[in-house]
């Protein structure tokens, strides 16, 4: 699975803390960080549909260019 390219992105549009969307979609923040750096890149089927749903976007739209959600 590609990086979650788009993840940081939507977050601060949203002006969410990286703590604040942990606690939202049941993950640590360790984990949040991990995806946004690119560290962990093979996240559950279920936390991409938590964090589409959490955004109100298609899942697909969490590996989209940065830029794309701007």
């Amino acid at each position: 699975m590609p990086k979650m390219t788009n993840l940081e992105s939507l977050r601060q549009a949203w002006g969410e803390s990286r703590n604040a969307l942990s606690v939202a979609v049941g993950v640590s923040r360790t984990t949040i960080i991990k995806l946004e750096t690119g560290e962990t890149q093979e996240p559950t089927y279920s936390l991409v549909i938590a964090l589409a749903d959490h955004f109100d976007v298609d899942p697909s739209a969490l590996f989209l260019p940065a830029q794309a959600s701007a």
